[in-house]
């Protein structure tokens, strides 16, 4: 994919891609992980259910290279996301299209 695109401009296949990406710390689509304060954060069930996502149209403008790097930061501690999303400079432009922040 080029770094130039966006979630708006990314081929069907390369949206599948992305969601795997997302899917990956949980083990694959479906999967969750059981977090140390108790709570449990999961995947989305199936690729079909990541790429209908509202986001990939809400967030049709940001480019894929800033997902991606959101992605990494919420792929090392999926327990912290909405932490992550909030506070992290890397997720900020996908923050701004999802929270209108």
């Amino acid at each position: 994919m080029s770094g130039t695109k966006t979630l708006a401009t990314v081929t069907s296949a390369e949206k599948g891609l992305l969601c795997d990406f997302s899917a990956c710390p949980f083990g694959g689509y479906g999967g969750s992980k059981s977090c140390t304060n108790g709570t449990t954060v999961k995947a989305k069930a199936s690729q079909a259910a990541c790429t209908g996502d509202a986001t990939w149209t809400k967030c049709g403008s940001v480019a894929v290279s800033d997902y991606v790097a959101c992605q990494i930061k919420i792929n090392a501690d999926p327990c912290n996301a909405l932490a992550t999303m909030s506070s992290d400079a890397a997720c900020a432009p996908l923050k701004s299209c999802i929270f209108g922040q």
